[in-house]
């Protein structure tokens, strides 16, 4: 994990600490620095895909690179953000929605002409997403919670995460509906319990409708 002691260019990427002195492992914002010259001392991402509306209602994936100029749409869709290095190995950020911002990186060194800083915010928390851990756990929560979804909407193929808009109503509706559904055998429900109150705490709204009952209210009302 990556906090904001050294630069993105010491680092590829980090995790920017803010006044609100979240729990450790959660955060409201994310810099990222793609380069097409990997330096060799760390993970160097040259590409972030993240998933945005494409379509009215319909979900897409935007990929950014060094050589991006600009960003559209400036806002993701709840769900991974993915960085991936030159010999194609992976970070994964869960975000619940969030504002995008590019921006070209001037170096004194010629040589590297293309390099790009990408700045994720959001008021709903973001966390890294590790292998067997509950992070990961409510990550493939989510995106089984969408798939499940998704069928009601037939033919039109829209994204049940569209109907969502605000990231701090995705975070307390998808809490919601892993209390619902209950927790699965072979998580270590005291770890993913401490999770989730470590969300709620950070997320700082009510719980009161599941992340499907929001997606049928928006759904009625479009």
């Amino acid at each position: 994990m990556k906090i904001n002691d050294e630069s993105t260019r010491e680092l590829g990427w980090m995790f920017k600490e803010d006044e609100s002195k979240l729990p450790p492992g959660l955060y409201h914002r994310l810099e990222v620095r793609l380069s097409n010259k990997a330096t060799g001392d760390h993970f160097d991402p040259n590409l972030m895909t993240l998933p945005v509306t494409a379509d009215g209602y319909k979900s897409g994936q935007l990929k950014i690179t060094p050589a991006t100029d600009r960003v559209s749409p400036k806002s993701a869709l709840p769900g991974i953000v993915r960085l991936t290095d030159a010999i194609g190995k992976n970070v994964d950020i869960f975000t619940f929605g969030t504002a995008i911002a590019l921006e070209k990186i001037d170096l004194a060194d010629e040589n590297e002409t293309k390099n790009r800083r990408v700045t994720l915010s959001s008021c709903a928390p973001m966390f890294e997403v590790v292998p067997h851990t509950p992070e990961q756990f409510f990550a493939t929560h989510f995106a089984l919670m969408v798939a499940r979804k998704s069928p009601e909407f037939g033919l039109t193929n829209h994204d049940p995460r569209c109907y969502v808009l605000n990231p701090q109503e995705a975070c307390a509706g998808a809490i919601k509906s892993l209390m619902q559904h209950g927790l699965v055998y072979g998580i270590d429900e005291a770890r993913l319990l401490s999770f989730i109150h470590k969300l709620i705490d950070a997320n700082g709204i009510p719980i009161e409708k599941s992340f499907e009952t929001m997606v049928d209210d928006r759904w009625i009302n479009s």
